[in-house]
């Protein structure tokens, strides 16, 4: 349960422990959002976010759609991956690196362990150390932009399919694409500028859907596995040997 009268700083998050006792924790002071980012954010899963056990906090729409799209390839081809939603694991994604911090701080004082997915750019060392001090994993990718990774690391010939696709739809707005492939290095610059056409399209899930799970971008599998590492599935629990019948019953049975 999420308690709060409209002001973050008042927040009580109340859950029950595997005793089934009931617990309660306050956002600290210093470490809350403010009232209007949280009011912004809340009807975008934050209250979700904030009832689990660990939250992904991206950096923007396109990262939470890769994100999200590759965890259902990878738990789709691996049963022994506990699935992100049965484990409580939000992706929740922001406007921007800017504040990826606050909202690190913010779930870190709730007892979430917290993880950030966001791209590369020279940064000073006081911010760099904010992202170390709100994310137990600060993930860093090492591209300026997650366009930037996706037609890095995706088949080209599966960017041109979906090239091609989205050109014969109609719906490719200003985008360009040509009639005959161009060479790799000009499908990705198609490729590029359809991803940034619109954040919003979905483009990134449609792409990254043509791939077996061995094509996905290892900048995200690789990621994705130590949450999973974190995370694993829980053991079934056992069940009790059935009770052995009463001797003295089974001979009035016989007897009877």
């Amino acid at each position: 349960y999420v308690i709060e009268r409209f002001d973050p700083s008042q927040i009580i998050i109340l859950r029950r422990s595997a005793e089934a006792a009931v617990e309660s924790t306050t956002v600290a002071s210093g470490t809350t959002l403010k009232g209007k980012m949280y009011k912004r954010h809340a009807r975008r899963g934050l209250a979700e976010a904030m009832l689990g056990p660990g939250v992904i906090v991206a950096e923007g729409i396109t990262e939470h759609s890769a994100l999200t799209t590759v965890a259902e390839k990878m738990e789709q081809a691996d049963p022994d991956l506990f699935a992100l939603d049965l484990a409580g694991i939000t992706i929740f994604p922001v406007d921007g690196d800017g504040s990826l911090p606050n909202f690190g701080a913010f779930f870190k004082a709730l007892g979430l362990r917290t993880y950030a997915y966001y791209d590369y750019k020279p940064r000073k060392a006081e911010e760099n150390q904010k992202f170390v001090e709100a994310f137990d994993v600060p993930n860093e990718i090492p591209y300026p932009n997650i366009e930037e990774l996706l037609v890095t690391q995706t088949p080209v010939e599966h960017q041109w399919t979906f090239l091609s696709a989205l050109r014969d739809s109609g719906d490719q707005g200003n985008i360009g694409i040509p009639a005959e492939r161009p060479d790799d290095n000009g499908v990705r610059a198609n490729m590029r500028k359809a991803l940034k056409s619109n954040k919003g399209n979905g483009y990134a899930a449609r792409l990254l859907d043509l791939c077996a799970v061995h094509e996905l971008p290892v900048g995200i599998t690789d990621f994705l596995t130590r949450v999973y590492e974190d995370f694993p599935k829980p053991t079934p629990a056992s069940q009790p040997d059935d009770e052995p019948a009463d001797e003295e019953d089974g001979e009035d049975l016989v007897g009877g």
